[in-house]
């Protein structure tokens, strides 16, 4: 199993499995999954992230940040981003 190094939410109290979409056989459109299936191994949400200017990006994990983990100060706010960026975003090493 794969964490997230920022941690993982607690379960809402009201949670059910059963109506998760993926248990009542809903899934994503069938448009959506075609164009997956056409894109995989060409493109990765990264790779597309990398596409956008940084400010952009600095500007989506702002909200994500804001909307997914909260925090204790503005500073612990700009470490995170930061964190998430370079992670995230930087090249690869070789």
């Amino acid at each position: 199993m794969l964490l997230s190094p920022l941690g993982v939410k607690p379960k809402p109290e009201n949670f059910e499995l059963s109506k998760m979409r993926f248990m009542r056989g809903s899934g994503p459109p069938f448009w959506a999954v075609a164009v997956a299936n056409s894109l995989w191994g060409s493109f990765s949400p990264l790779s597309v992230l990398k596409l956008r200017s940084e400010t952009k990006v600095r500007s989506m994990l702002d909200g994500y940040i804001t909307r997914h983990q909260p925090v204790a100060s503005e500073r612990e706010k700009q470490v995170l981003q930061e964190y998430l960026f370079q992670i995230l975003l930087r090249d690869t090493s070789t």
